[in-house]
């Protein structure tokens, strides 16, 4: 069934952050755990009322699903603009980290008449994507206009690396092979620019795609910070000279020599690339994920 045709009602119209008693700041785990309390109020078969059950699944179904979520905060967002001048602001993730003044361009109108316009607009520190802010237009009685308000939907541009939940931030970090396994730490630059050394428990590895987290250096916000969660990526040498192997080989785990089991071939190895094994890139990845999340199949 799809989410944005249920019944006669356009979803358009339904607002399913207030079923579920939510802003649109809402986790996913948030809102996860509103339907888990409000289903349990409203199951038909506890008693409940069947059409307020079919209105907090639906808004379930939409908000839990990244792709159909996207598409309904953008109609969400233009939901009454009709009735407002509107913009649209895109603002750097670093920019999030703290109050960022901005320039907006839209069209207004006057007493029935449409002229552009020009208003600078402040987006608050931690502004989630897709948010809309109502400001002064302008054009008001002190220069004959009609005063019309303004909505500007912020959105936040892509930095590749980097994705925003919530008000947490995630994001990859090098790590170098030396740092990986001899701790000292590791360095991080937050979207914002600002550096920060990660420092692992004593005796503990890096390894490549583990995750990290450093509390308070997310998305600022009135309750508090959210945390920013590392990706670490590991940067192997591109070779390591032979006299040094053997005792490499003896300090790791397990090194104290190759496998000899019977049966083996021995046989040279080259680099090779990503393409020359026909694996998806970065973008493809993306793009397939996107398409099996929206098909409701898990990409393998």
């Amino acid at each position: 069934m799809d989410p944005f045709s249920v019944g006669d009602e356009d979803d358009d119209e339904a607002d399913h952050y207030a079923t579920l008693g939510l802003t649109q700041a809402a986790k996913k785990e948030d809102v996860q755990a509103a339907f888990r309390t409000l289903a349990r109020a409203h199951h038909p078969d506890k008693g409940g009322d069947a059409a307020v059950f079919q209105e907090v699944r639906r808004a379930h179904d939409v908000l839990s699903n990244d792709a159909l979520r996207s598409e309904y905060d953008e109609r969400y967002a233009r939901r009454d603009d009709a009735a407002h001048a509107s913009a649209t602001v895109t603002v750097p993730i670093g920019a999030l980290y703290r109050d960022s003044r901005h320039t907006v361009r839209f069209e207004r109108s006057d007493d029935g008449r449409r002229s552009a316009a020009v208003r600078d607009v402040v987006v608050p520190a931690g502004t989630h994507h897709c948010a809309r802010l109502v400001v002064d237009g302008g054009g008001g009685e002190n220069d004959g206009g009609s005063g019309q308000p303004l909505v500007v939907v912020v959105r936040h541009q892509s930095l590749r690396g980097v994705t925003v939940s919530g008000r947490d931030v995630i994001q990859d970090a090098l790590v170098t092979l030396e740092q990986a396994l001899c701790g000292g730490g590791f360095v991080v630059r937050r979207p914002d620019g600002v550096r920060l050394r990660a420092m692992q428990p004593a005796g503990d590895v890096v390894g490549p795609g583990g995750f990290w987290r450093l509390p308070g250096h997310g998305l600022p916000h009135c309750g508090g910070a959210g945390d920013l969660i590392v990706r670490t990526r590991v940067v192997f040498p591109a070779t390591v000279a032979p006299d040094v192997q053997p005792a490499l080989r003896g300090l790791l785990p397990g090194g104290g020599g190759q496998e000899t089991a019977a049966g083996l071939t021995v046989v040279s190895a080259v680099r090779a690339s990503r393409a020359d094994a026909g694996a998806p890139g970065r973008a493809e990845r993306t793009v397939l994920s996107q398409a099996a999340s929206a098909a409701g199949c898990p990409v393998q």
